[in-house]
């Protein structure tokens, strides 16, 4: 199965799990090629009973393949019973997805995260909430510029985290291991992030142009 960029961005930051959840599936996509290619054993795919349908037309047209479930519900509330090890939640914006992951009493070993806003709000979050960054990637999809970031439960601080030229807040602005990469890409975007901000000025604009040096 041939995947949007950005999809096929978060099934590569993927481990390979017992059950995949994925909150808001919408289409479907990335649980059904999780199972396909071997990297989820199970899936379970999350959403309204409408993106829904189109999710098991997806799933047809796949083959039927086996070991996943279609859930009709909203967020991880919905997933009731079940116990994944991974969950994915990605295509909405900052807010609606912390929305969810605020949601009490789940558990998982790897979070992978895709926020179509916004992507400091959701790193704080996972941040402050014991989670580990372990990958992170920008990617192209549509002429948008997307932020694909892999989580592990942890313990203690982020490692991620520990420079002593950007605060954590600035971190989170800028994707901690993405300025570690400092690849041609993130240069870029850092560049057009500077440049967007630069008549305006401030903190943020700041931080964007450091990032750069």
């Amino acid at each position: 199965m041939t995947l949007p960029d950005r999809l096929e961005a978060l099934l590569g930051v993927l481990q390979p799990c017992r059950l995949l959840a994925d909150i808001g599936t919408d289409h479907g996509l990335l649980p059904i090629a999780a199972v396909q290619r071997g990297v989820a054993a199970a899936a379970i795919g999350i959403d309204r009973e409408a993106p829904l349908a189109q999710a098991r037309q997806n799933w047809e047209a796949a083959g039927s393949p086996t070991g996943i479930a279609w859930v009709t519900g909203l967020g991880l509330a919905a997933l009731a019973d079940w116990r994944p090890d991974a969950v994915a939640i990605a295509g909405m914006g900052a807010g609606t997805m912390i929305e969810i992951l605020d949601t009490p009493s789940w558990r998982a070993t790897q979070l992978i995260l895709q926020p179509n806003t916004q992507p400091a709000r959701v790193r704080t979050w996972a941040y402050l909430n014991g989670w580990h960054l372990r990958a992170e990637q920008l990617v192209e999809d549509r002429e948008r510029t997307y932020a694909v970031m892999a989580y592990e439960a942890g313990g203690g601080p982020d490692p991620a985290y520990q420079r002593a030229d950007f605060t954590a807040a600035e971190l989170a602005l800028l994707g901690p291991l993405l300025l570690a990469q400092r690849d041609a890409g993130t240069l870029a975007y850092y560049q057009a992030q500077h440049l967007r901000l630069l008549d305006v000025g401030g903190h943020e604009a700041e931080v964007w142009g450091r990032a750069l040096v």
